[in-house]
């Protein structure tokens, strides 16, 4: 009984060889704790008469890719426009900010369920050495930002060998 809730432990009884990615077991974990922290917020905000300020923070997605020729960034911005996000480089880091401001209802209208999220956000990347910074370029989309960070072209160097004599 106590084995079933170590399932890692559990044996096979089949010979078959399995790609171990620990990769996914941490994304995995990450997921079920924020789930978890969510879903506890979410309970407690609704028992307590809270600020709506306090309810949620808006916490933007993102995704970090890297190709040869270039690093992207996209982020998820539902419900926002270009107007409203702020993208610029200072002491080698990449720093998008932004504010989804809050829908005004009625005060006739009830409010069943509020599960957006609205407010401001920050984050901030570090730029490496071999990134252009004066030629990242921004793309806002079907709320969705994308940024290009193109890597500077190496060039070959001219290294000369120096032998060392005994």
């Amino acid at each position: 009984m106590i084995k079933e809730l170590f399932p890692w432990r559990k044996k096979s009884n089949s010979s078959e060889l399995t790609k171990y990615e620990p990769k996914n077991i941490f994304s995995e974990f990450h997921s079920e704790m924020n789930s978890l922290f969510d879903r506890f917020f979410n309970e407690l905000s609704m028992q307590t008469n809270w600020p709506t300020s306090f309810k949620s923070e808006f916490s933007p997605k993102f995704d970090v890719s890297e190709a040869k020729k270039e690093i992207s960034i996209k982020a998820e911005l539902p419900g926002m426009n270009e107007k409203d996000i702020s993208v610029d480089v200072f002491d080698n880091y990449l720093r998008i900010k932004g504010e989804k401001k809050e829908e005004n209802f009625s005060k006739d209208d009830k409010t069943h369920l509020a599960e957006c999220q609205y407010g401001y956000f920050e984050r901030t990347f570090p730029l490496f050495d071999n990134i252009d910074a004066k030629n990242i370029k921004a793309n806002f989309k079907n709320g969705v930002l994308t940024l290009k960070l193109p890597k500077v072209k190496e060039e070959p160097s001219n290294v000369k060998k120096i032998e060392i004599n005994k």
